[in-house]
């Protein structure tokens, strides 16, 4: 007895066995709308609706109809092939035209875009497919391109014994096995310009480089999050991973490895975090944490260079500079370096030392704390500078007296003030990181440490850097002026770190310091204990020439600063007593559930995104595919660059100008305020930059693995992130506003309906499972909430708090 879908193959095997009903190479169209079409399109919907493609994909559809093609479906899986499940004929590589019905993974294009696929497609375990190679000028099809398949396929014979139900399973399974596997290689290379970063390249990178399997949402929403507020929270199961992915990507964007602190359950004040002041041994006894804070650090030793410096280039470089840096320069320089010390007027000194930008300036960076005492000060340490008889002299004249008058090692201001006054000595390089770097890739043969030389008072050892670096550009850049020459440095190093151009109103990304705390097992002690002086301040207004938070951390009640090591030890800290927080800080902790750790306090949820990594596909097994580790580190620190305060108003306001932010958030909030669950502005504006940021984001990618809507995406995971996690407490608290959020997820226009679906089921039949309240609040009509993981969530919470009385989102 053939059952009436086995019919449906039956017909389709019919018509491939037919011979073309009219031309040898094109259908007649009428008798193919009227044969075909009625059959194959039933079969490619349920195809469709198995894989789970939106209702409203529509199938393409030419306007003639090749011999080579009945009817198929198509749809981008991402942005580097497509599934591809065809009822028709196929030219096989050996030229014989077979009929058969085929599914499988692809890609379409030049020869130079096909080939590297092919080899691509040729590690993809996948028994039982083969890849097929269609030459497109052979075929008369797709401009002369080739398209490359990775493909089953059935003989009409093969069709008669199947049930078409098995056969729809088989073949949305395979197709979404491929894609699997397809992003297990995908390359991490992607063109001759260098790595092009997305999220689900990183998801690969870490996947096949480190074994780590992290989604490509779960990478977009953790940088985006970093991006928009710098403090996230990463929670749920132990052995997700939730520590290593903070690490693996805070070592792309520094270019080494962050240290972890573990907090230790018995921290009950700030001590554990910033250390404290010992009145006994008159020392300050530091931590980890707050060395990374104090400004001026010390990196660790780069490699060295990959590449020898192109002095060819750098004397391209400097022609390109003849109508910009330069002339600036010049101006600068010529009009100050002219003027006594007594001569110069209180906007002279502030042009010299205090701004981040002015003709040295604007070839580096000076982010500090602020320079403390008046225009007299200033002006002593400028005659200070210019009256030593070398450049070692007046910088170490000029920083300790500046020290002396209680201020810290004001190092980038220091170098920007000697190439004011001795140009032709020095250079125009106002970082000292980057000058120490500049001097080892040119061969100088210590490594030059600025901060030491200055502590220790060796002015030797900083007039010898320079007479080196001067000595180099001499011979291998003759016949410069003394301004081309000053500038010759600076270009040399963004030669050997890559980056491109600045113009003088940009700070180069290059020496940017971002900084990561990495706090493993955060909720081990009470965070509102140890971590409260620091949110607050993490929280505080920046200043707009520095970055730095207004507001700082206490750290001791003694005059001046004190050390954290003897006075001879050079590698010992110098600690103010308060420090501001630097900007292009980040703060993760990583965070367990048990009986052994303590829950948030809604003060810290609501100044943090919180990224819950609860969800583990144990088939994913990470590390079986070689990547090699590219530079996405110096795109990253580009990203995260970008987050000054004056970049989260352009984000949110770019959040904003949808209308479904400000319906959909007012929506949510007029629901959860009768029961005092709502939210206020920080949160708002915390929702609107991270949607901002994704919008514009590389990593947009991330966003799109439920729908190609990125805005959707976005939102759904900030308000994931921002308004369920303060969700903790018992069913008589909790059972009614999860119901509103569950409704209001599943259509934020019109959640009504949703809501009393919901309602009638718990009052009939209870919670049966948190796939049965998301399947009933959605209801017959749709496929799937509009805002997928808030609705998932808010379900689970549901089932949660109906089964067990009590319900939280950790």
């Amino acid at each position: 007895m053939v059952q009436e879908a086995d019919g449906t193959l039956g017909q389709i095997a019919l018509l491939l066995e037919e011979r073309p009903l009219t031309d040898p190479r094109v259908l007649d169209l009428q008798s193919w709308k009227e044969k075909v079409l009625p059959v194959t399109r039933p079969f490619l919907a349920r195809v469709k609706q198995a894989l789970g493609f939106p209702a409203n994909f529509a199938n393409p559809g030419p306007a003639t109809v090749k011999r080579d093609v009945f009817d198929h479906l198509s749809a981008n899986f991402n942005d580097d092939f497509f599934a591809r499940v065809t009822v028709g004929l196929s030219d096989e590589p050996e030229g014989d035209l077979e009929h058969v019905l085929s599914w499988g993974v692809g890609k379409w294009g030049g020869r130079e875009i096909a080939a590297p696929f092919q080899q691509r497609l040729s590690q993809v375990q996948a028994p039982g497919f083969r890849i097929r190679t269609i030459d497109g000028s052979k075929a008369g099809g797709f401009s002369g391109g080739t398209t490359v398949l990775l493909c089953k396929s059935l003989t009409p014979e093969a069709l008669r014994t199947r049930s078409l139900d098995t056969l729809v399973g088989e073949i949305a399974g395979d197709l979404t096995y491929l894609k699997e596997q397809m992003e297990k290689t995908r390359p991490i290379l992607n063109g001759p310009n260098g790595p092009k970063m997305s999220a689900t390249a990183i998801s690969a990178w870490l996947r096949g480089a480190h074994g780590l399997y992290f989604t490509p949402y779960q990478v977009a929403a953790f940088v985006t999050a970093l991006q928009a507020k710098g403090f996230v929270i990463l929670s749920g199961l132990s052995g997700t991973g939730k520590t290593q992915l903070a690490v693996r990507i805070a070592k792309l964007v520094l270019g080494r490895a962050p240290e972890v602190i573990p907090v230790r359950p018995d921290w009950r004040d700030s001590r554990g975090l910033l250390g404290y002041y010992n009145p006994i041994s008159e020392r300050y006894v530091s931590t980890p944490l707050l060395r990374q804070l104090l400004p001026d650090q010390e990196p660790p030793e780069s490699p060295p260079p990959r590449s020898a410096v192109d002095f060819q280039r750098v004397r391209q470089a400097i022609a390109r500079e003849q109508e910009r840096w330069i002339p600036a320069l010049r101006q600068f320089v010529d009009r100050l370096e002219k003027l006594d010390a007594s001569a110069l007027s209180e906007q002279d000194l502030d042009e010299i030392w205090r701004p981040m930008h002015n003709g040295i300036a604007s070839i580096g960076q000076a982010v500090g704390t602020k320079l403390q005492g008046d225009g007299d000060v200033l002006r002593e340490a400028t005659r200070r500078l210019r009256a030593s008889e070398s450049p070692g002299e007046g910088m170490v004249a000029a920083l300790h007296y500046l020290r002396e008058q209680g201020n810290d090692w004001h190092w980038a201001r220091a170098l920007r003030a000697l190439a004011v006054f001795r140009l032709d000595e020095t250079s125009t390089v106002a970082h000292r990181h980057a000058l120490r770097d500049i001097l080892r890739a040119l061969g100088y043969p210590s490594a030059f440490r600025l901060s030491r030389a200055v502590w220790s008072s060796n002015t030797r050892a900083i007039d010898d850097a320079f007479q080196f670096l001067r000595r180099t550009l001499d011979e291998r850049l003759p016949g410069l002026d003394r301004f081309e020459k000053a500038v010759a440095p600076w270009l040399i190093y963004e030669q050997l770190v890559g980056a491109q151009p600045t113009r003088p109103s940009e700070i180069p990304p290059t020496v940017i310091q971002h900084r990561f705390i990495i706090l493993d097992e955060m909720n081990l002690a009470r965070v509102e204990y140890y971590f409260a002086e620091f949110l607050s301040v993490l929280e505080s207004d920046r200043d707009r020439e520095t970055g730095m938070t207004v507001q700082a951390l206490p750290l001791h009640a003694e005059r001046g600063l004190v050390r954290d090591g003897p006075p001879d030890d050079s590698r010992a800290n110098d600690i103010p007593s308060d420090l501001s927080l630097p900007p292009y800080l980040y703060v993760v902790g990583t965070v367990n559930t048990d009986e052994t750790t303590h829950a948030f306090s809604p003060k810290v949820l609501d100044r943090a995104f919180t990224l819950e990594l609860n969800d583990v596909d144990l088939r994913q097994v990470g590390g079986g595919q070689h990547v090699e580790e590219v530079a996405f580190g110096r795109e990253l620190a580009r990203l995260l660059a970008d987050t000054l305060p004056d970049q989260y108003r352009k984000a949110a306001a770019h959040a904003m100008q949808d209308p479904r932010f400000f319906a959909w958030l007012a929506a949510l909030y007029n629901r959860l305020r009768p029961y005092d669950l709502h939210f206020g502005y920080r949160t708002r504006d915390e929702i609107a930059r991270f949607v901002g940021y994704a919008l514009a984001s590389p990593l947009k990618d991330g966003f799109q693995e439920r729908g190609p809507d990125i805005f959707i995406g976005a939102f759904d995971a900030a308000l994931l992130m921002k308004v369920l996690p303060k969700f903790h407490g018992p069913r008589a608290k909790l059972g009614s506003p999860l119901t509103s959020v569950l409704a209001w997820a599943v259509d934020p226009d019109q959640p009504g309906e949703a809501h009393r679906r919901i309602e009638r089921a718990l009052e009939t039949s209870g919670a049966v499972s948190a796939e049965a309240l998301l399947q009933t609040a959605i209801g017959d009509g749709a496929s799937h909430a509009l805002l997928p993981r808030t609705a998932q969530k808010a379900a689970r919470m549901l089932y949660e708090v109906v089964t067990v009385g009590f319900a939280s989102f950790a």
